[in-house]
């Protein structure tokens, strides 16, 4: 027997026994009925999958005689995407005869060699639900010892979960493994014991993870909206018994859709900050119509995030302190960060989260200068050090702003957010704060970037850490959606933006500093591989107690209110 082998046949063992002493249910080897498979995929990531192109988790990987549990350990995420069966959904996306025949032998492949015993909990939840939402897809054309097999598996699983789901953290992946465990619960026969546990679970966490306001520790829009989907989906599933779920579950649901609906941009993707995405396309829209919740947030800062919204123009602006180091390993410094978008083209972005495109490029998605902000020195506004040796996960943000206060106020044009951070005061003596105003008509978004030190301790700590004469340089970035054009201005004053539905937008400063056209990386976390972009900076120094830069982002004359954009999408998709 070999390693893994024997690994699996222990772990197989100790969970019989652990059944037989808790008296955990069996499964009878039947349905009680297949689910609606509520998660959606990539028709082409399937079709690649099904021709043996592996591609996610920063890896390309072309090996069609080579079964997915046979990939080379390139490292935890990739592990961890394949334990996961999140290719599933991308099979059953595809929905073709091939697809099916690959994901019936990866499926029947992991069941005779692990059995039910693979990864962390957290996976075992991923994985659970993916299996049971494609049930159906999986099974036609099963013979029955085929099936038997599968359906043993999934009950194992599901005891598995029974037993250990409070070792997996608070968030998502609780949130997975209990919806997998509920799942299981009412879909396979046999295992309904487990029903009431799951939806008491459920509905304690919806009540202590997602707070009065709608809002997570994390504060991770996409997180977010996967909670949301997921509690919708075990509404549904509920329904389709005649059961409606706890208090918890269904009051989360009602403070959540205002907050993803007031973080949802013209173009219908989720403001991207903390370590979220754009969403999984049409997952957003889904989620906010399955709700049934049509208000906005009342909340000016939504989850810590302001929204100016005029006509076909959307602004987001990261105002609010970062999570507490025990929530932010996938936090971001992006304080006073924002987010620009005109119809279904966004402009101003950050370079995104990286999530598919491993850690590494993850962990450069985390800095200051990867956002549309202000950096001082070339620093970030806060330490990416891990906290022991060896840890999987990325290190968290620590060292962040102390604070950051924002309002959102009247301005001479339409609606405005004033803003403040103090990130670099402890090592500069500086505060940025920042102006931005979006017009009543969305053509203008005016800019005003503010560095000072305010205090004579402020002041000391500037003198000592500045180049003397040369003064402490500055940079202020402004990150391009990788769908945009760059046309520079003669004198280096202006510069224009060609979006792809045919607007003009112009770029202008008050002419005291360098603007410079410079490349970007766009990291979405939908896109498999990192897409070139471009980004403007305007870079300075700080030679006295305080610099302003003022900017504007405007709409030219030539460029009509409304414009029938019927361009087909580039990289603004998940493709």
């Amino acid at each position: 027997m070999t390693g893994q082998g024997r690994q699996t046949w222990l772990a197989t063992l100790g969970l019989r026994l652990r059944a037989l002493i808790g008296g955990l249910p069996r499964p009878t080897g039947r349905f009680n009925f297949h689910p609606q498979p509520y998660s959606i995929g990539d028709p082409g990531h399937g079709r690649d999958l099904a021709n043996g192109i592996y591609d996610f988790s920063g890896f390309r990987i072309e090996a069609p005689e080579t079964g997915i549990f046979d990939l080379p350990a390139q490292s935890d995420a990739l592990s961890d995407a394949v334990q996961g069966f999140d290719w599933l959904d991308h099979l059953a996306a595809d929905g073709t005869l091939m697809a099916r025949q690959k994901a019936q032998d990866w499926v029947l492949t992991w069941v005779s060699r692990y059995g039910a015993t693979a990864g962390q909990v957290d996976l075992t939840g991923r994985r659970l639900l993916r299996m049971l939402l494609h049930s159906e897809f999986l099974i036609d054309g099963m013979d029955d010892t085929q099936v038997s097999k599968l359906i043993n598996s999934m009950g194992r699983q599901a005891n598995q979960l029974h037993l250990d789901w409070g070792r997996t953290a608070h968030g998502l992946s609780r949130f997975e493994a209990l919806a997998g465990l509920l799942f299981a619960g009412l879909c396979l026969e046999g295992l309904n014991r487990h029903v009431e546990p799951a939806l008491r679970a459920l509905d304690a966490e919806a009540q202590s993870w997602v707070d009065d306001r709608g809002r997570i520790p994390t504060r991770n829009p996409e997180e977010l909206l996967h909670i949301l989907c997921l509690l919708i989906w075990i509404e549904h599933v509920l329904a389709e018994v005649h059961r409606a779920p706890g208090v918890g579950v269904t009051e989360a649901i009602v403070r959540i859709a205002p907050v993803l609906r007031s973080l949802r941009h013209a173009d219908g993707s989720l403001a991207r900050f903390h370590g979220g995405g754009r969403g999984p396309e049409g997952w957003l829209d889904f989620a906010l119509a399955q709700s049934g919740v049509r208000k906005l947030d009342p909340n000016p800062l939504s989850m810590g995030i302001a929204r100016l919204a005029a006509l076909r123009s959307t602004l987001m602006v990261d105002c609010a302190a970062p999570p507490p180091p025990e929530h932010a390993h996938l936090a971001h410094a992006s304080a006073l960060a924002f987010e620009l978008t005109s119809g279904r083209r966004p402009i101003i972005v950050s370079c995104g989260s990286g999530r598919s495109m491993g850690a590494d490029w993850q962990q450069v998605g985390r800095e200051t200068a990867a956002h549309s902000t202000l950096v001082v020195n070339g620093h970030s506004q806060g330490d990416f050090t891990p906290t022991r040796r060896g840890q999987k996960t990325l290190p968290p943000l620590q060292n962040g702003p102390r604070q950051v206060w924002a309002d959102v106020v009247e301005s001479e044009i339409g609606k405005g957010v004033e803003c403040w951070h103090d990130a670099y005061r402890r090592r500069y003596g500086l505060i940025h704060s920042r102006q931005l105003a979006l017009s009543s008509n969305g053509r203008v978004l005016a800019g005003q970037d503010t560095l000072a030190a305010v205090t004579d301790s402020d002041r000391q700590k500037l003198t000592e850490t500045s180049d003397g004469l040369h003064g402490m340089p500055f940079s202020i970035h402004f990150h391009l959606h990788p769908d945009v054009e760059v046309i520079p201005g003669s004198d280096g004053r202006v510069v224009t933006l060609a979006l792809a539905s045919g607007e003009n937008w112009v770029f202008r400063h008050d002419g005291h500093r360098n603007l410079s056209v410079d490349p970007s990386t766009y990291l979405d976390g939908g896109d498999l591989r990192p897409i070139p972009a471009k980004q403007l900076i305007l870079k300075g120094r700080l030679l006295k107690d305080a610099v302003q830069v003022n900017w504007s982002l405007a709409k030219d004359d030539e460029t009509p209110q409304g414009i029938r954009d019927l361009v087909q999408d580039g990289a603004s998709t998940n493709d």
